[in-house]
């Protein structure tokens, strides 16, 4: 009859987890891990209706539904006709995210798994890359958490206001609506599900 000796066998075993062939095998599926990750967070960016609705510019659709249908962010928020205001995001969600290749090794009683530091995107580097043009904060969380001056929106599709900065809106100074913003999750949620498929 042949013998076990389980601290042997364990000896072993954690040899084999410290060669570096098996540390490379794992840092290569760690990293697919994380480029699949990456490109849905980027789906899943492009095709938000916030995402989509600012890149509509001064004459898309409320697509978000944070002004209740009437108008659209580009022009409430108050951009530049110019401007590209989820260019910079993209940007930073494209880069090369950095997975760290010495992982941790976690022990249990029947398997051992490597933990690996993955350099991942956070909300306030997004923040700082999405200053308002006139509230002094983010604009991606002003869409989270809310705008104020809806009531004194006013918007044109057809005629437009040439002198302002989209060209379609303005501020007025009287209140004509008691529409109320709609807060909607963005870019926390987003990171959130990455965050989740990257554990």
């Amino acid at each position: 009859m042949a013998k076990f000796n389980r601290k042997i066998f364990e000896k072993e075993i954690a040899k084999t987890l410290e060669s570096q062939s098996i540390k490379q095998q794992a840092y290569a599926i760690a990293q697919q891990k994380v480029r699949r990750a990456q490109r849905e967070m980027l789906q899943e960016f492009n095709s938000h209706p916030v995402t989509r609705e600012v890149e509509g510019g001064s004459e898309a659709n409320n697509l978000s539904g944070t002004l209740g249908g009437y108008g659209n962010l580009f022009t409430f928020i108050g951009f530049n006709r110019s401007s590209r205001p989820t260019a910079s995001i993209r940007k930073y969600l494209e880069r090369e995210i950095n997975v760290f290749s010495q992982p941790r090794v976690i022990k249990t009683r029947n398997e051992s798994t490597f933990l690996f530091k993955v350099g991942s995107p956070k909300i306030e580097v997004l923040e700082e890359l999405s200053p308002s043009p006139w509230e002094g904060r983010s604009w991606i969380k002003g869409v989270e958490t809310g705008i104020t001056g809806l009531g004194h929106y006013l918007y044109q599709r057809h005629e437009g206001f040439p002198t302002s900065r989209s060209g379609k809106a303005v501020q007025k100074s009287e209140q004509m609506r008691t529409l109320s913003f709609r807060p909607i999750r963005y870019m926390t949620s987003i990171l959130e599900e990455f965050y989740k498929q990257t554990r």
